[in-house]
């Protein structure tokens, strides 16, 4: 059985307007403040839905294809800011005929995504897993609450370059050595590789500082259309 240990098992089967950090708060704040840059980027009159599936994942819009590509990552990957069939995972899976399975996890870990892909893999087996690699300055702990594990991820919010999202537990920067982080990110991703090659399932990896921002989602933090549309040109030229 599939697990139920991330944060966004509290919003399976539900379909949402707004999710952290994309929220109603910020985009009035933003209204205000920085209504241009909603302007230029498309979002002035604009809705966004997040539509969750029945394990608290971001739900496929197709269900009918014979193969299946999962993704994992953070929030770039899950599209905060941007309605789903504009997100890279959709894109890529759209033009290999393939369902989009995006278990992403925003704010989450190079830890998580190798949980998930182990969990996933136990069963199922996809055409192609795709990992756009978290920061490595995350780790992801368990905590026991009402009787249950809970997945948290801590990481430095003194970092530059690493919002404070949703569910994370704020950490002295001291607390990240630069050499574990980046052994750890290289761990996960090794593993994971592994786990691939066992299964006869094609792998592909890069790290999320890999895509690069042209424009921005609705909270005005995360990449933004033309972004994931180039990302998803990128990563099918790597495919090739």
């Amino acid at each position: 059985m599939f697990t139920k240990y991330h944060p966004n098992s509290k919003h399976k089967n539900k379909l949402l307007d707004w999710f952290p950090t994309d929220t109603e708060e910020l985009f009035t704040e933003n209204l205000h403040t920085r209504r241009q840059e909603l302007e230029e980027n498309g979002w002035l009159g604009r809705k966004i839905e997040y539509q969750f599936d029945d394990l608290g994942f971001r739900k496929q819009l197709k269900n009918n294809f014979e193969k299946d590509i999962l993704f994992l990552g953070c929030s770039y990957t899950f599209g905060v800011g941007i309605n789903y069939e504009d997100s890279f995972t959709n894109i890529v899976a759209d033009t290999l005929g393939m369902n989009n399975v995006n278990w992403a996890i925003p704010g989450s870990s190079n830890d998580t995504a190798f949980r998930l892909c182990k969990e996933y893999l136990q069963e199922k087996t996809p055409a192609m897993v795709i990992l756009i690699s978290p920061s490595p300055y995350r780790l992801e702990l368990f905590a026991e609450h009402d009787g249950e594990s809970q997945s948290h991820n801590i990481i430095s919010l003194q970092r530059q370059g690493e919002p404070p999202l949703g569910g994370n537990f704020e950490c002295p920067m001291e607390f990240f050595d630069e050499r574990f982080s980046l052994l750890n990110r290289e761990k996960n991703t090794l593993a994971m590789e592994m786990l691939c090659s066992k299964n006869k399932i094609k792998f592909l990896h890069l790290n999320a500082e890999d895509m690069m921002i042209e424009d921005f989602g609705r909270d005005l933090a995360h990449p933004g259309v033309r972004s994931n549309r180039a990302f998803a040109d990128m990563i099918l030229k790597d495919l090739v």
